[in-house]
């Protein structure tokens, strides 16, 4: 095994963390080595960088080493910039994530597949799609957590209070999950709710295959999903044209528009032959729906209509 995290262990982190309070103030990453080692017989922690991954400094060779030499990497950060970080890098093997909500109260597991067909950023914006399509998982990230902490005294020093015994429930899943797919090749997106009775629902989904297209700098990243989605609209309405707005995010470091999934034609729009006129009644409203579902991670990106058989899907000169 080994450790990469730049953080140390404050009295905020020990309701969520294996550690425990004799560890405070140390670096995390040496303090859970050592912890490591003490449990197993064999060596079971062959290292513990202190450095952080996007910024790695001096460690850069030592980690991109550590990527290159691994048999599975496994991200539980719970933070954004560094799983589309992994996602982007090509050393070494799959990757899995796994994350809690804000409450605690759920859990989400993204894996890669073995060949990498299905990276963690995609799969990210596959899991998004799920929360604004299911029911069920509606709350899911929206839930809100009052219970907040000031730590230190900088403004950005805020820690959500939650309950370790749901740390302690999710953990034990995340642990079983994480040896089951390390003998599994496939991708998978997992989520795992709690009920306020303790009881436990999984929702899982087989991720779907990710399509691209380079448009100057940029690139454009969508799936088979949403493309079968779009056609059956289509043939739904013709012999007339349909259309709609696309919901998805921009990745501007990286220069990825990621198209996750439509609102379909408003039911005030204009649906011709050879016209089509997007209109707006209950877009706006369903618009800020996915953005508080989603905590502002979907959004609105771009437009589409469709074109009558036969015809080009070359924009025309209206168009």
């Amino acid at each position: 095994w080994v450790l990469v995290d730049n953080d140390y262990l404050l009295p905020h982190n020990v309701a969520r963390h294996e550690l425990t309070e004799s560890a405070v103030g140390f670096p995390k990453a040496q303090a859970m080595q050592i912890m490591g080692n003490n449990i197993i017989e064999d060596q079971a922690v062959s290292s513990a960088i202190v450095a952080d991954i996007l910024h790695p400094r001096d460690k850069r060779e030592e980690i991109e080493t550590a990527l290159k030499n691994a048999d599975l990497i496994l991200d539980f950060s719970a933070s954004i910039p560094v799983a589309r970080h992994l996602a982007a890098s090509s050393l070494g093997p799959r990757r899995i994530s796994v994350f809690l909500n804000s409450d605690a109260s759920d859990l989400v597991l993204l894996a890669e597949d073995a060949e990498r067909k299905f990276p963690l950023d995609c799969l990210e914006m596959q899991y998004y799609r799920e929360v604004i399509t299911r029911p069920e998982l509606s709350d899911h990230l929206a839930k809100k957590n009052d219970k907040r902490i000031r730590y230190a005294q900088t403004c950005r020093d805020l820690t959500s209070s939650i309950p370790e015994d749901l740390v302690g429930l999710h953990s034990a899943i995340a642990s079983k999950a994480v040896r089951w797919l390390a003998e599994d090749a496939s991708a998978t997106i997992s989520v795992w709710r709690t009920a306020p009775d303790l009881s436990i629902k999984a929702f899982t989904s087989s991720p779907s295959v990710v399509r691209e297209v380079a448009q100057g700098d940029w690139r454009i990243r969508t799936d088979d999903v949403l493309l079968r989605h779009l056609s059956a609209l289509r043939a739904e309405r013709l012999p007339n044209e349909t259309g709609g707005v696309f919901i998805g995010a921009f990745d501007l470091e990286r220069k990825i528009a990621y198209v996750v999934d439509t609102v379909p034609s408003p039911p005030d729009s204009t649906e011709w032959p050879v016209l089509y006129i997007r209109g707006c009644r209950g877009l706006p409203e369903r618009i800020q729906q996915i953005d508080q579902m989603t905590v502002g991670m979907l959004q609105y990106v771009g437009e589409w209509h469709s074109h009558p058989d036969c015809s080009s899907t070359s924009p025309s000169t209206e168009d």
